[in-house]
């Protein structure tokens, strides 16, 4: 979910969407609404990559609510930027 630089790209038609920075989470919506993955990423550098559980990413919400708001936000602006 975390990673070092990687580009953001959607499964159909393979366009860049963007561009990641250092310590940016990537599949928050899936782990915030439940839903399938709506893009795939491609690292451009080598990078290490944090993996979270359902289940632990529930227990960070719940234990740091300023976090959830934090990943809530940049889930809008990315929806945002997709229309």
């Amino acid at each position: 979910m975390f990673h070092r630089s990687m580009k953001l790209t959607r499964c159909a038609k393979g366009a860049t969407l963007s561009t990641l920075s250092a310590g940016s989470p990537f599949g928050e919506a899936s782990l915030l609404r439940g839903e399938k993955r709506n893009a795939s990423i491609r690292a451009i550098s080598y990078c290490d990559v944090y993996r979270l559980t359902k289940h632990n990413f529930d227990g960070l919400l719940v234990k740091y609510p300023e976090f959830g708001a934090r990943v809530r936000e940049i889930m809008a602006q990315r929806q945002q930027d997709c229309r």
